[in-house]
């Protein structure tokens, strides 16, 4: 389920009041940035269903440890080795560091699988990847199961990907922006309170907290299996 950030702007219009295109106390420009902040910020409060089919691959070359995956807002859940189905270890960066010592002048020795893996992002919110032991030339490839988070909305037919509760919730973010930044004239005129903000808000943080209910559930329904390597 999901809807376009035209109906979500007009669903915030008719929550603030503000549907006389003569006289927006919002701007449509300024409605539109708030609806992609709006979007973003409670993206990154939630568990993101896992996008699986297909996962994204990267092949492992002999001497190199970092890798970089070339797609902006998303988060890793998985790494397999696609020849024989091991699941990587995710350890934090220091501790892989501090085992495997790849950029010093100790390494330590390559192997034809890397077991563990290790994330950090660049200045451009790039997500890298560094594996350890450093792979050799018959590494062979990753499978990376990924959460895609949604990027900023643009456009009125930019698609809004959540279900209906977290979109209510983009809603009731957006709208009660909107009212906190009206003039106390503007809110007059439209006969809102401020007052309504923390009803809003307080909407907002228990949209959140069902979602992530909710995604943990799913995943606690699915069996998950780590398969050694013979």
């Amino acid at each position: 389920m999901s809807q376009t950030a035209a109906e979500t702007a007009l669903n915030v219009r008719r929550m603030i009041d503000d549907l006389d295109k003569d006289d927006y106390a919002i701007s449509s420009l300024r409605m539109a940035n708030i609806i992609s902040g709006a979007v973003q910020a409670l993206a990154a409060r939630t568990h993101q269903p896992i996008n699986a089919s297909p996962p994204t691959t990267i092949v492992l070359s002999n001497g190199v440890f970092d890798y970089t995956i070339s797609l902006a807002n998303i988060a890793i859940r998985q790494i397999l080795l696609a020849s024989n189905g091991r699941d990587l270890v995710r350890i934090p960066l220091e501790e892989l560091n501090a085992r495997y010592r790849q950029d010093t002048s100790v390494p330590a020795a390559s192997t034809s699988f890397p077991t563990h893996y290790a994330l950090y992002e660049t200045n451009t919110q790039l997500t890298r990847i560094r594996v350890g032991p450093t792979p050799d030339a018959s590494a062979g490839t990753l499978l990376v199961y990924r959460d895609v988070l949604p990027a900023s909305t643009s456009g009125d037919t930019s698609s809004i990907p959540f279900g209906n509760l977290m979109c209510q919730a983009v809603e009731a973010s957006a709208a009660a922006e909107c009212v906190l930044s009206m003039v106390p004239e503007e809110r007059a005129k439209r006969m809102i309170s401020q007052d309504v903000v923390q009803l809003w808000l307080k909407g907002v943080d228990d949209a959140v907290k069902a979602e992530n209910v909710r995604q943990r559930m799913m995943g606690r329904s699915q069996t998950h299996v780590v398969q050694r390597c013979p």
